[in-house]
């Protein structure tokens, strides 16, 4: 099932001198929140924007998010599909409460590779390990990031910033044809949140 390309980025428009608050909810307590924390900070978006963790599952992010709903103007859950449980319940609970999702299909790290290339080859558990962890490995083999370790992603936003346009457009092309394939593996909307990141830091 593919997650709905979010639509509610304006669900509640502060006023002029009001500063916009807005939660970034990362199921990966890892690589996904060092790396949209540095791009809050990069973007001058940090003051607007809390990126954190408070969850492994899904669905327990959205239910965070759910009873927080009243502090902030928006709200995002970041999480991946890999083999997550109850990643349909996560998706059905936000969208029945007005939390925006960020679905990477299968992993955060799509997102990365999509700075060096881009194909719909799905990826799947193997011998070898889980889907993510073939999208690690594949990652790996990239210039810049062959010591890739999840975790250690400090800095890395800065890194790829010169290769973000490309990997928008290598995104953005994921994305039509995940629609078209009804298939959302591999694919990810992490660019529409870094979008909205940058717009809040003008």
């Amino acid at each position: 099932k593919m997650a709905k390309q979010p639509s509610r980025f304006d669900r509640k428009a502060p006023s002029r001198t009001e500063i916009p608050r807005v939660l970034v909810l990362c199921e990966d307590s890892l690589s996904a929140v060092k790396y949209l924390q540095d791009a809050a900070q990069l973007y001058r978006a940090n003051l607007k924007v809390k990126v954190s963790h408070q969850d492994s599952c899904p669905r327990n992010s959205v239910r965070a998010a759910i009873k927080q709903r009243a502090e902030y103007n928006e709200i995002y859950c970041c999480f991946d599909r890999d083999a997550h449980e109850h990643f349909d319940e996560a998706l059905r609970l936000a969208n029945e409460n007005h939390i925006n999702t960020i679905v990477s299909y299968p992993c955060f790290e799509f997102w990365l590779l999509l700075h060096f290339q881009r194909h719909r080859r799905p990826y799947a558990r193997n011998a070898k390990g889980s889907a993510a962890d073939a999208v690690r490995v594949d990652l790996m083999q990239q210039e810049g990031t062959t010591d890739y370790a999840k975790g250690n992603t400090k800095g890395l936003f800065a890194l790829l910033k010169s290769r973000l346009g490309t990997a928008t457009e290598n995104a953005d092309w994921t994305r039509l044809e995940a629609i078209k394939d009804q298939n959302p593996n591999p694919s990810t909307q992490i660019h529409t949140l870094l979008a909205r990141i940058e717009k809040l830091g003008i």
